[in-house]
């Protein structure tokens, strides 16, 4: 807008004159603090003599094009996001020639957004276009900010953007997107329940749109806030639904798998775990190298040397391999076999990479073994210290 006034020499209140007016308004429609109607479109557009070539039918179908490729984003529908990506670049050109142009930038960097191909400065650029968006596209614009400071691991600068979203309409599907976002970042600040009263909302406003992807990611976060405060029994029950009902590509069966056989592990549901490991050791389809260290844990906690031999048969089935699942795994086989100074050479290298919060677990559980071997050793003064120095490598 700002681009337009300046390139017909005009002024703010040149323009306010021209619309009848108060000069304030144009300031506000330009800085954002405004959304401006379609009749005040326009009117401006008109004014500034820029191009309004396509009819309000064709306007109504572009809006229906937008709608359904952030519907189609959200559901996490790649096939069709693309299909009615393809669709807003035929009519491109027309597009670009009416006042939709700002609309299909912000729209398309959505798109961009989900496919990971968006930096921060194409967001930025977005913003000069502010005064073009109605409010539920500035909730768009906001949510993009949020995200690309959220994949910067900039959590206070993405709780405010999400938040300035939320807040222009809280009721609506683009602040539900909002509270996605906000509960990752809850669950990384361990505020578990903030995250837990946006969970409910979520799920709740996910299902009664059909968008089951996000709903089910909502669900298997409930079972890992469970899993956090120690609410194992629900979190188990969660994630055997999950494996049952939902999971049907292999990433998502051998994610859920660990995640079952770690709850019964903290349960201390034993029968549960060996029932769970007997069933899918042999088939590879069930297993990656993360379930498997933590069945090497199990065994090893457990002091079940014919599990450990049956596990280490099974390296050889897993084709995506992990150096930390796999060094882990080689540890708990020497802490299980009591190779003290195997497993303290083994530790001394896992530490260092074990120390980003999305290993807390995985810490927790070699420093376990560690203290156990001491233990089992009769070395216990040494037990004791790793618990005590459980930040420091032995």
């Amino acid at each position: 807008m700002v681009h337009y006034r300046l390139k017909k020499n005009m002024t703010q209140e040149d323009l306010a004159r021209r619309l009848y007016i108060d000069r304030s308004l144009i300031s506000r429609f330009e800085n954002g603090k405004r959304s401006l109607s379609s009749d005040m479109s326009r009117d401006i557009f008109d004014v500034l003599n820029i191009n309004l070539s396509i009819d309000e039918k064709c306007l109504s179908r572009y809006d229906k094009l937008f709608e359904e490729l952030y519907l189609r984003v959200i559901k996490s529908d790649k096939d069709g996001a693309k299909e009615f990506s393809d669709k807003l670049d035929n009519w491109k050109d027309e597009i670009l020639a009416s006042i939709d142009r700002y609309r299909y930038y912000l729209y398309i960097s959505f798109y961009k957004s989900y496919l990971r191909e968006l930096d921060d400065i194409e967001v930025l650029r977005l913003f000069d276009y502010e005064a073009f968006y109605d409010d539920e596209d500035r909730q768009l614009l906001y949510m993009e900010m949020g995200k690309v400071y959220y994949w910067k691991e900039k959590n206070d600068e993405a709780e405010k953007w999400l938040n300035k979203a939320i807040e222009i309409n809280p009721g609506n599907l683009r602040s539900t997107m909002c509270k996605y976002y906000m509960i990752k970042i809850f669950s990384d600040r361990d505020k578990h329940y903030e995250a837990y009263i946006l969970l409910h909302d979520c799920i709740k406003t996910f299902m009664k749109y059909d968008i089951k992807a996000k709903a089910v990611n909502c669900i298997e976060m409930l079972a890992i806030i469970h899993i956090r405060t120690k609410q194992y029994a629900a979190a188990a029950n969660i994630f055997s639904s999950l494996l049952k009902k939902h999971a049907k590509r292999s990433k998502d069966i051998k994610r859920l798998t660990n995640s079952l056989l770690w709850a019964l592990i903290e349960k201390g549901d034993r029968q549960g775990a060996y029932h769970l490991i007997t069933k899918n050791l042999d088939d590879p389809k069930f297993l990656n190298y993360r379930t498997l260290s933590s069945i090497t844990y199990f065994a090893c906690m457990n002091d079940d040397g014919e599990l450990i031999d049956r596990c280490t048969q099974t390296y050889d089935k897993i084709d995506d391999h992990n150096d930390i699942c796999e060094l882990m795994s080689e540890y708990f086989i020497a802490c299980q076999r009591r190779y003290l100074l195997k497993a303290k050479e083994i530790y001394r290298t896992l530490f260092p990479l074990l120390q980003q919060p999305q290993y807390a677990d995985e810490l927790e559980m070699i420093l376990e073994t560690l203290a156990k071997l001491y233990s089992d050793l009769g070395m216990y003064k040494d037990a004791v210290e790793i618990y005590r120095n459980d930040r420091h490598g032995v």
